[in-house]
């Protein structure tokens, strides 16, 4: 079973426009009615995760857990809820 989210991702990587899109969900996924669209305006944020590392302290090779921040700026998100009532 083909998920949502890889049927967008799809329709990201391969350039298709909104229009040639919405097609098709309605005709190969039957998602014939729309009941609304709203957005998600997601901040800029970092997200934290730690690094194991190999460094040499007092002579021994130690394994070191060092923080890492990952930084991703904000953007916003178009949200359709769709259903099939065919």
């Amino acid at each position: 079973m083909t998920s949502l989210q890889e049927i967008y991702n799809w329709g990201r990587r391969n350039s298709i426009w909104p229009m040639q899109f919405a097609t098709f969900l309605r005709d190969e996924l039957q998602l014939d009615y729309c009941s609304n669209v709203t957005g998600v305006d997601w901040l800029d944020r970092v997200v934290s995760s730690k690094e194991k590392n190999t460094k040499v302290v007092d002579g021994k090779e130690e394994v070191v857990e060092e923080p890492k921040g990952q930084k991703f700026t904000g953007y916003l998100e178009a949200v359709y809820h769709l259903y099939s009532v065919a």
